[in-house]
């Protein structure tokens, strides 16, 4: 019978959790699907009362309860605390939903409304961006190691294939691009690999001098 007053939309909406089942002490928010405000009744054992009234279209009692403040509204979105279901009071009538207004003009008063209208916001995670970073294995430093000597040892003979005065040109990119190889392959960065690197004491030789997987000079 609360439903001419309490009328109340079922979940449905892309922002809220479909078919949440309220707890106890949950933050949820109160919501239709319209951005209109949401009837509540401030006193339970009042309940009744209102059904009757709603039955014998006893527009005076309504009116009389809504200056005493027995039913007053609260704005959409409004967050609040779950306190419990209470069951129908009266024969077709519907379950109401007793809650703790968090925030508004109604802030810390308990109230109730049609189980319908107290709601849980889903989380939706922003797009184009994962929850979490997929998680790497442990990188293998022996195997690393050996990747990075490998990929030196390529570098070096693919440079010395090409013509003299263009070995001196393209080295050191050729060299970088061996490195990045070894980057993606075990899915590092490049600090990581040169920490692996300088451990091991690979370095790269550069006209008598030794640099380390960044570039930097080995003093």
């Amino acid at each position: 019978m609360l439903t001419l007053i309490l009328s109340m939309a079922f979940l449905g909406q892309d922002d809220y959790v479909k078919g949440y089942q309220p707890r106890a002490g949950d933050r949820l928010l109160l919501s239709e699907t319209s951005e209109n405000p949401v009837p509540v009744i401030t006193s339970l054992v009042r309940a009744p009362d209102l059904a009757r009234a709603i039955q014998a279209k006893d527009s005076k009692t309504r009116d009389a309860m809504t200056a005493r403040g027995d039913i007053a509204s609260v704005a959409a979105g409004t967050p609040v605390v779950y306190v419990k279901r209470h069951p129908a009071r009266t024969e077709g009538g519907d379950d109401l939903s007793e809650v703790r207004v968090v925030e508004g003009p109604l802030k810390d008063k308990v109230v109730f409304c049609q189980t319908s209208a107290v709601k849980k916001k889903a989380e939706v995670a922003a797009k184009g961006k994962p929850d979490k970073k997929p998680k790497r294995e442990p990188l293998n430093e022996d195997q690393v190691a050996d990747d990075i000597r490998a990929a030196i040892k390529k570098a070096k003979l693919d440079t010395s294939r090409l013509p003299s005065l263009e070995q001196k040109k393209f080295k050191e990119k050729m060299m970088k691009a061996a490195i990045e190889t070894v980057c993606k392959k075990n899915k590092a960065t490049l600090e990581e690999i040169n920490a692996i690197a300088t451990r091991a004491r690979i370095f790269v030789n550069f006209d008598g001098m030794q640099y380390d997987m960044t570039g930097k000079r080995v003093k």
